[in-house]
This record gives structure tokens, sequence and C-alpha cells, in this order.
């Protein structure tokens, strides 16, 4: 069973005694930092891959009601993949993205200090990944990504002014669109559906002004 980091490092920032920053006209301004690393293999042909993903980003949200903020974030997104075993036609490839997204998320506050969050959002991303084969020249693709859904995550705020976060799942479906950029510029789109679970650690700490914060 993994450990959820971001649970460990949430769990440890427990300081002192404040009120949480949920009410109208409160602002956030904070920076996002996320890294998973992730390992599948497959038995029958002996083939492993790895995928290492960190992104970091700015993000900012206004109460429009008591316990209801809206915002946007734009992201970075920094993601590598590694194939090793004998029948390998690559040795892994890498992506670099840039993203926007917009949300509403409902603050649930269980105590005066924590709290669930979750509501919708929609994210862009594009971006450009290259493939490093053995016996080939490397290829690059540019893709365009659209996805929507519903986030799910936790909020502690250790004093007055701070917020620490980190997201716990999504649901969400998604629209991409990839060309080669060498050979055929063939045209691939995918869609799909995905719940995800956070395994590593995906934290944002955030100043809260504005309101009654002051």
């Amino acid at each position: 069973m993994k450990l959820n980091l971001s649970l460990l490092v949430l769990a440890l920032a427990c300081m002192s005694v404040a009120r949480a920053q949920t009410e109208k006209g409160t602002k956030n301004l904070g920076l996002f930092v996320g890294y998973t690393t992730q390992k599948n293999s497959s038995g029958s042909s002996a083939q492993e891959e790895k995928r290492t993903t960190f992104n970091i980003g700015p993000t900012f949200s206004y109460f429009i009601a008591d316990r209801l903020d809206l915002g946007g974030s734009l992201t970075y997104f920094r993601t590598e993949l590694d194939y090793q075993g004998p029948n390998s036609y690559s040795n892994g490839s890498s992506m670099d993205q840039v993203g926007a997204s917009v949300f509403l998320r409902k603050h649930i506050m269980l105590s005066e200090q924590f709290g669930i969050r979750t509501g919708p959002f929609v994210t862009f991303t594009k971006g450009e990944s290259t493939q490093d084969y053995v016996n080939d020249a490397d290829n690059a693709v540019k893709s365009n990504s659209f996805s929507g859904g519903v986030n799910l995550g936790i909020e502690y705020f250790p004093v007055k002014r701070i917020g620490i976060a980190a997201n716990l799942a999504s649901l969400s479906y998604g629209h991409s669109r990839m060309k080669q950029q060498q050979g055929t510029q063939d045209v691939t789109k995918v869609n799909s559906f995905e719940f995800d679970v956070t395994n590593g650690l995906n934290l944002s700490v955030f100043l809260v002004f504005g309101g009654n914060s002051k």
C-alpha cells in the first residue's frame, strides 16, 4: 500500500491554532508543486515502464460567497518515461506542457483549521513530446488537450494568513489531439475517462488576504 506523501507532510505542518479563512471577499494567492513516480511492468514481455511527473505553477482564487471560491491557475508540466526490457523499441520519451485551469470549489470545514474542498474544474494544456527510438531518429509530437471534471482535496490553516492544501482524487473526462512533426504528419485523437487517486507529493501553499483575514 503506497503512502500518500502529501498527507504526511500536511500532518507535520500542524503548528498552531487559527481560524480558517473561507469568508466571502477573502482571496488566496499561492504556489502549487507536484511530483509523482510510478512503475509498471509486464511479466510476459519482461518490459518495465517508469513514469515521473513534475509540475509547478501559481494559483489565485476569490471567495464569491462564504466557503465558495472561484479561481484559476497556470501550470508547467514535465513528464519523463523510461522503458527497460529486451524488446524495447524506445529508450523513453519526455514531454513539456503548459496549462491553464479554471475552478469552482466548495469548502467544507470540519474544524476551525481543517477542511475538505471539492468542485468542478476545466483545464487546457499545450505541449510537445520527444520519443527516443532505439534504432531510429527521435520524433517530436505536439499536442493540445482539454479536460474537465471534479477534484477532491483537503486543506489546513496552520496560522491565520497561511493555508496548505493537497489534492486527493479527481474524476475527469479528457480529449487530446496529437500531431507528429516528422514523417507522415499523422494526427491522433484520444478521448478518455479517468479516476485518479494521488499517491505522490502534491501540495499548494497559499497566502490568505482580504475579507476578515486582516
